[in-house]
């Protein structure tokens, strides 16, 4: 009985140790805010985003910050806002589920640009709205990549 609390403890404290060494890695990251650009495209109806990485180092986000393939961005619902008329419609919610590796992160090597766009109807606006100018509030937060890690 006494060598199963034994154990127990160890592996607790094991656990613990691995936990602190994650954290500090993290810390190490240097968090940089991605400044995208935007166009209020009216005749598509949707937002028109691309990210050109300025920088001489590679930049990483997570892949599902920025619109994917149908345009969606995985649950930024109080975060992504199209703006017009002084009202912020909220981005609908959406579910991307659970990803890990290297599939998730985008990687934007120095001078490239990566583009997306994001339908207007993924908004909780009225479609009355879609005629306006209109602007488009999301921050995306990215860290710059260490170019040793990107084989």
């Amino acid at each position: 009985m006494k060598t199963k609390v034994l154990l127990g403890c160890v592996s607790v404290s094991l656990l613990f140790s691995a936990c602190e060494t994650t954290n500090t890695t993290k810390e190490l990251l240097e968090i940089v805010e991605i400044q995208y650009k935007f166009k209020d495209n009216i005749t598509l109806t949707r937002f028109d985003l691309s990210f050109t990485n300025e920088s001489a180092q590679p930049i990483c986000m997570s892949a599902d910050q920025w619109p994917g393939r149908h345009g969606k961005i995985n649950q930024e619902q109080g975060y992504a806002f199209l703006v017009a008329g002084g009202e912020r419609y909220s981005i609908k919610n959406f579910n991307t589920g659970y990803c890990i590796g290297e599939k998730c992160v985008l990687t934007v090597l120095p001078s490239q640009e990566i583009t997306g766009n994001i339908p207007f109807e993924h908004f909780d606006a009225p479609a009355s709205v879609y005629a306006e100018t209109k602007t488009f509030e999301y921050e995306i937060k990215g860290w710059k990549c260490d170019s040793s890690i990107l084989g």
